[in-house]
């Protein structure tokens, strides 16, 4: 059950947006086919009760309501009022509105922060109106919005579905145009929705108001968010934890992941995209969902409403068909559901109830479901005494109509009547699967025609229904120091960057600058051998590419081979030459990091596994920067590798010294706003206790620095 925060005051007055008493059309026109026709349209026709006003200067009467010539002259302050007008005559109808007192303003008109410059000043002028006056304004460049319960569907588009189901979810999108997909999506598969609402440029409320507000809604469970941008990612850190706080989940697609995405976004809201890497891995410590599709927002919110909640992710996968069972299995662990083997207890109870077949996870049932239909529903029993599963899969092959008639009422009684959540996946096949799908969306079990659907929606409601994530751990992370500029040293080579590094407590590898060979030995002799050998050379970034890194270095022999390598690599590339680096070698598991200033979000940091696994493995988080060594032990615990770091086969490493160099070097990059880019690769943690060493650096400015 959704709790209640304690403080129950809201920057958005929902009453005001989604139960407005009273609306006013400003440049309403009796003409359906325009855009300005529609809102009182669809408030017609929806059945919405308040008070509406049309405000025209060119008409009459619209629909047989009593039109004004502005929004000063109707005859009360009205709750809500919608702007359909040239971009031009925005702003003085925004200021217009809020003398006549009206409650929130919804502006869809475009030309604004979209269309560039001259545009953005302009929606910065209504931002400013809007701080100025406390009256709140929706848009520019959006749809408006939809509240069910009400019959409030007052947007400039006929696109979206009249049919009017109520529910739990919220939609908030800075898209018109997937607002209205998102909704109709979601009335369409049988999800009742609380409201949806499109924010378009936000030049006032934005994504993070609307979160916060229906954190507080005790209607809303979840919300689906589709984001092009988050302009403002403190106050959306502080609205989802609004939502967490009020057991409400938040799922969104997020585009920008292509480069195609990333131009789209920037045409259509003026927003520039960051990192989706980066993004995804943001938004999960904030309790956040991101998602790779329509199908997964409105797949989840339907299993959360439909499904009793789940207690985990171990699921059991039951099929007649053997090779659907290895099939849906295998989307299921890949989705990262859980399916462990049968008790003996379970193995033995179902034994005693099928006549065939071994039982086991997944649960093969065979041919025998067709001659036995009260089998499942024996199965389905046993299965939950046992309490050994949090979900059940129910895996149907394409039967014909005959046996579906036979067969399916008895499945969808089974499942109906079971006291464990289940999902039901059913192949469709055109001309001979129609009965039974007909059977099935009518009959109130969740059933999916795609298996791949179904288990990514069981897998990600699963996740959502854990317990409650608490916050992320309040660590005594001091805030950064401002502006601090970054010298011209820390950006020339490797040792000006390990230089800066080391100020700031990151171990870095012990080694001594040789500006001739004589000064090569002698530093070898004091380093010990073996040693890493080289080349620094101005502007050179990447030495290894080049030819400029020699290591396992064992004797003054193989020191004198590994200088002349050196010496023919930067002849052979014109380089300008400035020393040899003569560094002590260590060993230890390989690890990178990494730190980039992303766009959207600030300065963040990448942790993940180094060397060769870095390319094959592909396994990285992102941190924001500061960030403290306990959140960062919890996000290497979190890669693939870190089970090997944890403890593998009686060997452990020293993941504390690698957190404390992650967080080190976080503060750099937060402390320094000209500092671009940041590569620790590689650093080599030692065993447990023994610590963690940077052994090659590189720092870059920011571009725009």
């Amino acid at each position: 059950m959704k709790t209640q925060t304690d403080d129950r005051a809201s920057k958005v007055d929902l009453d005001r947006l989604l139960a407005p008493r009273s609306i006013a059309i400003i440049g309403a026109s009796a003409d359906e086919g325009r855009h300005n026709g529609r809102p009182i349209a669809n408030l017609l026709r929806t059945g919405y009760t308040g008070r509406l006003y049309p405000v025209t200067a060119r008409e009459g009467d619209i629909r047989g309501l009593a039109s004004y010539r502005r929004i000063g002259d109707v005859p009360e302050r009205v709750d809500l009022a919608y702007v359909l007008v040239r971009a031009g005559l925005v702003e003085d109808i925004v200021a217009e509105c809020a003398e006549a007192g009206v409650g929130a303003v919804v502006v869809c008109s475009s030309g604004f922060a979209e269309e560039g410059t001259d545009g953005q000043v302009a929606q910065e002028r209504i931002r400013e109106l809007a701080a100025r006056t406390g009256m709140r304004v929706i848009g520019p460049n959006c749809i408006g919005l939809i509240s069910v319960p009400e019959n409030v569907l007052s947007c400039t588009t006929l696109n979206v579905t009249t049919r009017q189901l109520p529910g739990d979810v919220a939609i908030v999108s800075q898209s018109g145009g997937m607002a209205a997909n998102l909704f109709n999506r979601a009335q369409g598969d049988d999800v009742g929705v609380r409201a949806m609402v499109s924010v378009g440029n936000e030049a006032d409320v934005g994504i993070a108001d609307m979160v916060a507000a229906f954190a507080d809604d005790p209607s809303v469970r979840t919300i689906l968010l589709y984001v092009e941008q988050l302009r403002d990612i403190g106050a959306f850190r502080d609205a989802v934890a609004r939502a967490r706080a009020t057991d409400t989940a938040v799922l969104m697609l997020k585009v920008g992941r292509s480069a195609a995405g990333v131009r789209s976004a920037q045409s259509h809201t003026g927003a520039m995209a960051g990192s989706y890497d980066v993004f995804r891995d943001l938004m999960r410590p904030f309790g956040v969902r991101v998602v790779d599709s329509v199908d997964d927002l409105v797949d989840a919110a339907r299993l959360r409403q439909q499904l009793p909640a789940l207690g985990g992710r171990r699921v059991l996968v039951v099929s007649p068909s053997g090779g659907e069972c290895g099939y849906v299995a295998d989307l299921a662990e890949g989705a990262g559901l859980e399916l462990p083997e049968l008790s003996p207890a379970l193995t033995e109870a179902l034994s005693r109830t099928m006549r065939f077949g071994s039982p086991g996870n997944p649960l093969d049932l065979t041919g025998q479901i067709i001659g036995d239909q009260e089998l499942l529903g024996n199965v389905f029993a046993a299965i939950a005494d046992a309490g050994e599963h949090d979900a059940v899969v129910v895996a149907l092959p394409t039967w014909g109509e005959f046996d579906s008639r036979r067969l399916t009422p008895a499945i969808v009684e089974a499942t109906r009547g079971s006291r464990i959540p289940m999902i039901v996946t059913a192949w469709e096949s055109h001309g001979l699967t129609e009965w039974r799908d007909a059977y099935l969306r009518d009959s109130g079990v969740v059933a999916f025609s795609d298996a791949a659907r179904g288990v990514r929606a069981l897998a990600l409601t699963a996740d959502l229904e854990r317990v409650a994530p608490p916050p992320p751990v309040r660590e005594a992370v001091e805030p950064p120091a401002a502006g601090r500029v970054l010298g011209d040293e820390a950006v020339r080579d490797e040792a000006g960057a390990k230089s800066l590094l080391a100020a700031y407590g990151v171990p870095v590898s012990v080694e001594r600058a040789a500006r001739t060979r004589g000064d090569a030995l002698t530093a070898a002799a004091a380093l010990g051998y073996p040693v890493v050998v080289k080349g620094l050379c101005h502007g050179i970034q990447h030495k290894s590419d080049l030819g400029l890194v020699r290591t396992g270095v064992a004797d003054d022999t193989a020191l004198a081979a590994a200088l002349d390598a050196i010496d023919g690599a930067v002849a052979r590339h014109g380089l300008d030459f400035d020393a040899y680096l003569i560094a002590r070698q260590y060993a230890g598991m390989e690890m990178i990091a990494g730190a980039v200033r992303d766009p959207a979000l600030g300065p963040v940091i990448m942790v993940g596994a180094g060397g060769v696994l870095a390319e094959v493995l592909d396994d990285r988080v992102f941190l924001p920067c500061p960030v403290g060594a306990v959140a960062v032990r919890d996000a290497i615990a979190s890669l693939r590798v870190g089970g090997v770091l944890g403890g593998h086969r009686g060997h452990s490493y020293d993941v504390a010294a690698l957190a404390n160099v992650v967080a080190a070097a976080s503060r750099l990059m937060a402390e320094h706003p000209d500092l671009g880019e940041m590569d620790l690769n590689p650093i080599l943690v030692g065993a447990d206790g023994e610590g963690a060493v940077v052994v090659d650096a590189l720092l870059a400015r920011a571009r725009d620095n």
